[in-house]
Parts: C-alpha cells; structure tokens; sequence
C-alpha cells in the first residue's frame, strides 16, 4: 500500500510504478487498492498516472471510493471515475460496498457499509449525488443497518441532500412502510445531540400514549391519527400533563424545516 504516500509527489509515485509497486494490489480487509486511496484523497493527475500505467480500474471499488470525497473536485473524479469504467459501474451503482465479494462482506458488514450513493450523501454533495441518481442510482436502497441515503445525510448533519433526495419520493418509488420508522430514528439521533430534555418528555409522552391506547383497546376503539400530530394535539389541551402549552416537537426549531419535510 505504499503508493499512497506518494500522492503529492508525482517523481516519487513515478519511481515506485518504474519499479514495481502494484496500485491494484488488495489490503487485507476488503477489495481497496492505492488506486482506491488515490480515487479518495488523491488528485486528478495521479489517477490519471496510475491509469495510464495499464492499472486497472475494475478494480478496487473505485466508484465507491469517488463518491466519498469531499473535496471541490469530487464531482469531476466521480465522473472521470465512472466514465473510465461504464459496463462495471453501471452494474454496481446500487450495490453495498464489498458486495462484490461475499468473504470481505461478511466481515465487514457491521461497519456499516453503504451505496455510491449513501456516501456522496453522507459526503455532502449535492453534485455527485444528483449524478448518481442520474445514472440509475436508487435512493431506497438500504444499508446493513436498513438505513437509506436520505439517512446517512441526516446523520451527517446534510440537511440539503436530505431534502433533495426526499424530493425523490415521487418520482424514484420506495417502500415508505419500512422506510418510516427508520427515517423517525434517524431524525431523533440527529436532533438529540441538542435537544436532550425535549426528547425525554416526548418518551414520557409516547409511554402515555401507548398506555391510553392500550385501555382504548380494550373498548373496542382504535387512534386514527398518527403518534406525532397525537403529541402536537395533547399539548393543545388546557389539560395537558406535562403541564406545558408548548409542544416538545416545536422547541426543535433549527430542524422544523427538515422534520416536516419528512414527517
């Protein structure tokens, strides 16, 4: 792996290919070359090094590792990326990283491993993930951890991609069933980070929900309205519990634009 090193001195990398070093060879953990660090932190002009030396770029999961950059080029290295290797790219726009090999997927699927398009999320480039979703990229696809890419930018704290990609509802289909509570969880991970207290009292509020549906159960009566606008309507009452006029859900007003887009 040691070209890596060489990714801000051309003469240095040069010496290395003259002499032997292989860009393609695997590290131990997973199908990822040099040539994948380079397509990662390196500049154009190196890739274009390796390339030329007859390196191959079906190798290594090169797409994958274009989209997790987050430098101002990294829609022109996913493109100069995807373009050198269309009928293989194509193929893998929607598959997991390590996908393609069963005995590297297996290990490291606890990690967390994503799409293309999870990581241009996750990234926060907007560019390279319009690009993907150009290219066939599917925003449903979920992660070992059933998280979509629309997850990993709320995660990743990339409100503009997150509602980019829910904009997609209507047009790429989804299941939104299965989709729904995982969006709910993510929303709240993202938002405890500054809302703590708020996120307690809407725990106790849900436990007494729970409860009351519970004993409305047992009299033959069903809640129509979901859990959410149930909370917003409690806190309207003049006989409230948690003895507030403020709904818990509206003191989180730095994500009010992204929490109604999704709710």
């Amino acid at each position: 792996m040691y070209p890596r090193y060489t990714f801000d001195d051309t003469a240095l990398l040069e010496w290395f290919l003259k002499h032997g070093a292989n860009p393609n060879k695997r590290c131990h953990v997973r199908d990822c070359t040099p040539l994948s660090f380079a397509v990662l932190e390196g500049s154009l002009e190196v890739m274009k090094i390796l390339l030329e030396n007859g390196r191959s770029s079906s190798q290594g999961q090169l797409l994958h590792y274009a989209a997790m950059r987050k430098t101002t080029d990294s829609l022109a290295v996913l493109e100069y990326i995807y373009n050198k290797c269309l009928e293989i790219n194509a193929s893998n726009i929607n598959k997991l990283l390590d996908q393609g090999s069963p005995e590297y997927f297996a290990m490291n699927r606890r990690a967390g491993l994503g799409t293309p398009l999870h990581y241009a999320a996750r990234a926060g480039s907007l560019d390279s993930v319009q690009f993907l979703v150009g290219k066939g990229g599917n925003p449903w696809i979920l992660d070992p951890y059933r998280r979509t890419a629309c997850g990993w930018a709320i995660y990743g704290e990339q409100e503009h991609v997150a509602q980019y990609l829910q904009s997609l509802r209507n047009v790429v289909p989804s299941n939104p069933e299965k989709q729904e509570f995982n969006t709910y969880i993510l929303i709240l991970i993202t938002i405890s980070r500054q809302h703590t207290q708020t996120l307690r009292r809407i725990s106790r509020e849900c436990l007494r929900i729970r409860k009351y549906d519970s004993n409305q159960a047992n009299e033959g009566r069903i809640a129509h309205n979901n859990l959410f606008e149930r909370i917003e309507a409690r806190h309207q009452h003049p006989d409230c519990i948690v003895g507030s006029s403020q709904s818990p859900l509206n003191t989180m007003t730095g994500h009010a634009p992204l929490i109604q887009s999704l709710w």
